[in-house]
């Protein structure tokens, strides 16, 4: 656009100070306000583009950009920006995967000069022999060939899937089965029911075309089971319905700021239950050390007030109307109340490879993590909650660990999680036996 009105109305020499200064306080701005929490690109991303386009419609002749931009030290760095661009990304991407972590402030600078040392050698002998001189059409048709040599090179390798043979990737082959290994919703039919075809995002599935049996009511820590359950159901001719959102909490009067499409979701989940007769038995189930102890986005309602379920006020009312629901529930239904799996950083798998240069194998990590005491503590809350209310119980955490430890592999070797809170399908399908009770219809019938 800028160019366009630059053609229009050709250069002028009247110095444009306000607009120049305008777009260096939209950058400063920008700057000072577009941080990791927040969603970018978006409109935060105007505030850069227009300070950049508004720098550039000022001209040469701005105080600003004569007496600023136009410094030698800045010029030198724009000479050299693009390869200081290319350099500078490899260099702190692999100091953060030697490390495992984000490296500390001086690795963070070292790598930076660096990159100014690399993208300097580069701009002199490379950048500039290339574009200046003669045999210009010789060197493109090369520059050319050697992209179109790197690309195929890099597609072959990604139809391979890498270098198999490579010692490496043997390594951590286990932790790359794992973090891929999620199976939801794999074979169910996504359907509507009761007029409502998704509830906002959140979404309905189904084993079979047949009037539902079993509703399961949860989030993506109820969808984790959804590879066994469903086969398991299938195998037994039960027809099941899922309805379920990632992020959405299955308790009454608490929501997410974070997950916008759980907002109807217990609205939609009433809806279906007064209008399907043929549904005897409810499963819930949820990330409930997330919704309490992790995201602070999740919040209970009362008097049009919300309160951060991190908060004790907040936490008493989505304990006291989960009770609430689980009772209402029990009159009419048979109820399966799933208590949470435990969950810690030292269950992601990539943080397994916390140096890639060191790392060992398998045999090199530890067999266990150490079972979390406030997860414990709330672990046995819930289960106080749901056995009052008289639900079955499943707790994944008796399971998974004894009294001070949890399991990080199955009895294959494989790991048991695929990131921090959630089980890898191969672990459920082979060994989550426990969610079989769900199908044992003698067992808290209403």
């Amino acid at each position: 656009a800028l160019a366009h009105v630059q053609l229009r109305r050709g250069d002028s020499t009247r110095p444009r100070n306000n607009v120049a200064a305008l777009g260096a306080g939209l950058i400063a701005l920008g700057l000072m306000l577009i941080t990791e929490e927040k969603i970018f690109p978006s409109y935060w991303a105007l505030l850069p583009t227009l300070g950049a386009a508004c720098i550039i419609a000022a001209g040469t002749t701005s105080w600003f950009n004569r007496m600023v931009l136009s410094s030698r030290p800045l010029v030198a760095v724009g000479m050299i920006s693009y390869p200081l661009y290319l350099w500078h990304w490899p260099l702190l991407s692999f100091a953060h995967i030697t490390l495992g972590e984000t490296p500390c402030a001086w690795v963070r600078a070292g790598c930076v000069i660096v990159a100014f040392i690399l993208a300097w050698g580069t701009y002199r002998f490379i950048e500039k022999p290339v574009r200046t001189g003669v045999h210009l059409s010789a060197k493109a048709i090369v520059l050319a060939l050697c992209m179109a040599l790197i690309g195929s090179t890099g597609m072959a390798l990604y139809l391979k899937g890498g270098l198999p043979s490579r010692s490496f990737a043997a390594r951590t082959q286990f932790i790359s089965d794992a973090s891929g290994d999620w199976k939801f919703p794999a074979d169910l039919i996504k359907t509507s029911v009761a007029g409502i075809q998704t509830v906002g995002g959140a979404e309905i599935y189904v084993n079979m075309e047949k009037p539902p049996q079993i509703l399961f009511l949860g989030d993506s820590h109820m969808q984790q089971y959804a590879p066994r359950l469903a086969q398991k159901a299938t195998t037994k001719n039960i027809p099941v319905m899922f309805l379920t959102g990632g992020g959405c909490p299955a308790i009454p009067n608490v929501t997410s700021k974070d997950h916008y499409h759980c907002k109807s979701m217990i609205e939609h989940f009433q809806k279906i239950l007064a209008q399907t007769p043929s549904i005897k038995t409810i499963v819930i189930g949820g990330c409930w050390n997330g919704m309490f102890m992790g995201e602070e986005a999740y919040v209970a309602h009362k008097d049009r007030q919300e309160f951060v379920l991190h908060s004790e006020e907040g936490k008493t009312i989505a304990l006291t109307n989960l009770k609430n629901f689980l009772r209402t529930l029990k009159q009419t239904h048979r109820v399966v109340f799933v208590l949470d799996n435990p969950s810690t950083d030292l269950f992601e798998p990539t943080r397994m490879l916390k140096n890639r240069l060191a790392f060992k194998g398998a045999d090199s990590l530890p067999k266990t993590a150490p079972a979390i005491e406030e997860q414990v503590a709330l672990n046995n809350e819930l289960r106080a909650i749901g056995k009052a209310a008289g639900a079955t119980i499943i707790d994944p955490r008796s399971h998974l660990c004894d009294g001070t430890s949890c399991r990080l592999f199955d009895r294959e070797g494989g790991l048991i999680y695929q990131n921090t809170t959630h089980l890898t399908a191969h672990f459920v399908t082979t060994e989550a036996d426990y969610i079989d009770a769900v199908f044992n219809t003698s067992a808290g019938a209403p």
